[in-house]
């Protein structure tokens, strides 16, 4: 028993595999990293409207101050 619990000590990382074991579990998989790669399109193209209007909300200032 003592051995067990000393092997046990030893060893500071656990090896997990997090992969699915199953065809259902790699299509879920696939699907998550595609839903992933387009929320991150999104999110690129909401960053660049909104640059857009910032940039037109400082054009109009700048020309109602110099107009």
């Amino acid at each position: 028993m003592k051995r067990l619990f000393l092997r046990i000590g030893e060893r500071k990382s656990f090896d997990f595999d997090a992969s699915p074991g199953c065809a259902f579990g790699a299509v879920v998989e696939e699907r998550l990293k595609d839903l992933e790669r387009n929320i991150q399109e999104v999110k690129g193209r909401i960053n660049g409207l909104i640059f857009l209007v910032i940039a037109a909300v400082v054009v109009q200032v700048i020309i109602r101050l110099l107009g």
